[in-house]
């Protein structure tokens, strides 16, 4: 979605099976699916976007996965917006000002709303222009006084809060730095210098917004991005633990070579190996398991009788590197 960002207005067309997407939204767009689906993922939750609703997306870093989707995509720069509203104000007495607020409208930083039917007529007919191709950017920018119009006068309240939430930049500064250190982690030092603010200011808008603190929030936030990876990926759970353990282990022997530890340390990397897989086995099976964990003696001793013909070469295999290893050691010393 951020393939035309030197328009406006474009069409896009994007093909399911990727999974979930980090896309970055560098201004505020108004998106108009025409057909299949966009699936918002916000707080462990997702929210499917279907043909012919509307999606404000705030700027910032969204978890988005599509489904072979053709999408009509206003962007919101800013100063553009506020021209825009004003002249509107100006020249049709619209209200630009709102005292709405609901859980719906502040907390998330997308909205989703069925248009009204001057919004649907008005997409359909953007579409129809696009395939005729006579639209340059000079007309498809005189589409955005129109869209915001339609927008404002279609009585929705919420999607009018949401619009003109857009216009705060200070907002939107603030709803930006909070939801990016999900993907590249901040400190709160950096992300107060980004809003042009005190850490304690921040800290206290942090609190009045999410009713939590920062670090809880945000912990909670990974965790829930962790599992939708772990459920769209088309690797297994065993194979992303095998990884995450294969990365900790090499590390932890490019120490022990760096440090010239004693090759005792070396023969522990197996069992540090096997230990990491379990745990995280361990805590994907408790996050994303379905079933209580138990254990059957019965079955255990099954197992055990069928797996001890690999089990005692294997550990034979094991004992004759240590042995060799330490043969080697030896040796060099005397």
């Amino acid at each position: 979605m951020n393939n035309h960002t030197k328009s406006i207005l474009y069409r896009i067309a994007k093909r399911g099976g990727s999974g979930v997407e980090a896309v970055n939204i560098e201004n505020d767009l108004v998106v108009f699916p025409l057909c299949g689906s966009v699936a918002i993922f916000y707080n462990g939750i997702k929210t499917v976007v279907g043909a012919s609703e509307l999606l404000l997306l705030n700027r910032g870093i969204h978890q988005i996965e599509f489904d072979d989707c053709q999408l009509i995509v206003f962007q919101l720069p800013v100063a553009e917006l506020e021209q825009v509203i004003l002249y509107l104000s100006a020249g049709y007495q619209l209200c630009i000002d709102t005292d709405h607020s609901c859980d719906a409208c502040r907390f998330r930083n997308f909205f989703v709303a069925k248009p009204s039917a001057a919004l649907t007529e008005f997409f359909s007919s953007i579409n129809r222009l696009l395939d005729i191709e006579c639209l340059d950017e000079n007309n498809r920018r005189l589409k955005l006084p129109e869209l915001i119009y339609l927008i404002l006068s279609s009585g929705s309240d919420c999607l009018k809060y949401r619009l003109l939430r857009m216009l705060s930049y200070r907002d939107s500064r603030f709803l930006q730095a909070v939801y990016n250190q999900i993907f590249a982690p901040a400190s709160l030092s950096e992300m107060a210098h980004d809003c042009s603010v005190s850490e304690s200011t921040f800290k206290r808008e942090f609190s009045r917004r999410f009713h939590t603190t920062l670090h809880r929030w945000s912990a909670t936030q990974r965790l829930d991005r962790a599992q939708i990876l772990l459920r769209t990926t088309t690797h297994t759970v065993s194979e992303i633990a095998t990884l995450c353990a294969y990365i900790v282990v090499a590390v932890y022997k490019l120490y022990l070579l760096v440090t010239q530890k004693s090759v005792v340390w070396f023969a522990l990397s197996n069992v540090l190996d096997y230990f990491l897989i379990s745990v995280i086995l361990m805590v994907m099976y408790r996050k994303l398991g379905t079933q209580r964990l138990s254990f059957s003696w019965q079955l255990g001793k099954e197992m055990l009788s069928r797996s001890k013909y690999y089990i005692i070469p294997s550990l034979m295999v094991v004992i004759f590197q240590v042995l060799s290893l330490t043969h080697l050691h030896l040796l060099s010393i005397f």
